[in-house]
């Protein structure tokens, strides 16, 4: 009778994991993959590694009055790059609180800061930074704590020193980097493994927000951020329909798996590099699935509150899925955003702690394909109150969760819809002074 019960319990599980990566991933691929013990041990491996990550946050000061944007940066001072070449793995414009904040993985770091006086996002002759820069090790899952003060003034020596050495840029996170829709970090294989084994994916293609093609600061930016599974070619219909007089289509790539804030940090970063590199007064924003949540969270912030923008969210999750709830309860190895999807989680229950700015404009789209849900998440969840009192424009669609992405007749709602939100942020310009863009971001930095 034990093994008969054993049997039994061990098919209920089964069965559960099928459920549940199926309605959370939404992929029938990605479904026969990952139900095998080889896609759990790959999941648990992932976990040990960003774990071996730390975090280093502190502040920055400048001596006297600043002249201009502050940059802080961190390069690897371990192995080849100890002795051989400057090796970039993060970088940050400071906030308005004079703050920044790196995630690195464990290992031994040199913090540099300087003032920015022409805006080029490089370091020149009689410009201000640290005196030296300063060596911080990063523990496993710990904090560092280090300040920085700007007091020191460029020299030629520093200059030629930085531009002459072999360079490395070995960021996470990009901004600004013209890509095309068909490289395979764009596809659906990609964004199958990065479900499962995020940060890999991360070291291997690293995230960001790419723009398809020139930048053109005259064109509104619209950005599309995928969900958990999801990947920027399922937006191709909307892209190749969308207006290039007006518009000029961005993508913004993460893993499905990360934690939801560390994406949400990410895709804020982004989009203020984005606004402060080229001058760009208007963002748009169309977000299917969890992408939604990643959007909503970010634009709701303080740091992005002179940015005016457009909102379009396809199917999103605002009161969580209850699924993910499930297995977080009963699985042994768990995806980190799984946590946030949980209705339960702080994730989802501060999501509208940070109202959106009173004049976006927001189009909240919802799915169904019965009464209870659109194939993947529920309609009362796609329907939370607080988002359909924020929502200026709401329609809703007899399409399943993922197919509506090429349906014609909502692309065709959502691009006028784009339309009218640019025509009315055209005329509350056209009265418009000079505009600051304040906040942090990852600028490219060429110290060199």
């Amino acid at each position: 009778m034990g093994v008969v019960k054993d049997s039994v319990v061990n098919r209920r599980r089964r069965n559960m994991v099928r459920r549940v990566v199926d309605v959370v991933t939404r992929g029938s691929v990605v479904l026969l993959l990952t139900v095998s013990g080889c896609r759990f041990l790959h999941l648990e491996l992932d976990k040990q590694r960003l774990k071996a990550h730390g975090k280093v946050i502190g502040e920055v000061h400048v001596s006297g009055p600043s002249a201009g944007p502050v940059y802080v940066a961190a390069f690897s001072a371990q192995g080849a790059c100890r002795e051989k070449k400057y090796c970039l793995s993060a970088s940050q414009m400071v906030s308005d609180s004079n703050g920044y904040e790196f995630f690195l993985s464990k290992g031994a770091y040199f913090l540099f800061a300087f003032e920015d006086r022409n805006g080029n996002q490089d370091v020149d002759v009689g410009e201000r930074s640290v005196g030296q820069a300063v060596e911080i090790k990063v523990g496993e899952q710990q904090t560092r704590r280090q300040n920085l003060r700007i007091d020191a003034v460029v020299t030629e020596e520093v200059v030629r020193k930085s531009r002459s050495a072999p360079w490395s840029d070995d960021r996470l996170v990009v901004v600004g980097e013209k890509a095309s829709l068909d490289h395979r970090r764009f596809g659906r294989r990609e964004a199958e493994a990065a479900v499962w084994r995020p940060t890999r994916a991360m070291y291997r293609y690293p995230a960001g927000l790419f723009v398809l093609d020139e930048v053109d600061p005259k064109r509104i930016p619209v950005l599309y951020v995928h969900g958990m599974g999801g990947y920027a070619q399922e937006f191709r219909p909307m892209i190749e329909t969308l207006s290039r007089r007006r518009f000029q289509p961005w993508v913004f790539q993460y893993p499905g798996g990360l934690p939801l804030p560390n994406s949400r940090d990410a895709l804020q970063d982004a989009i203020v590099e984005m606004t402060h590199r080229f001058d760009i007064r208007t963002v748009a924003v169309v977000a299917h699935s969890m992408g939604g949540l990643l959007a909503r969270d970010t634009l709701g912030r303080n740091e992005l509150s002179r940015i005016a923008t457009c909102l379009v969210t396809i199917a999103t999750p605002f009161g969580g899925v209850p699924s993910a709830s499930e297995g977080v309860r009963s699985f042994p190895f768990v995806i980190p955003s799984w946590r946030d999807l949980d209705p339960l989680s702080p994730f989802i229950e501060q999501l509208y702690r940070h109202p959106l700015r009173p004049d976006t404009r927001y189009f909240l789209i919802d799915l169904q394909v019965n009464e209870i849900d659109d194939g993947v998440i529920p309609v009362a969840s796609q329907r939370r109150k607080e988002a359909l009192a924020e929502a200026s424009t709401r329609r809703s669609y007899r399409y399943r969760h993922a197919e509506a992405l090429a349906a014609d007749d909502m692309i065709g709602d959502i691009n006028a819809f784009l339309e009218r939100c640019s025509e009315r942020q055209d005329r509350a310009d056209a009265g418009d002074g000079d505009r600051v863009v304040e906040s942090r971001s990852k600028p490219t930095l060429r110290l060199r």
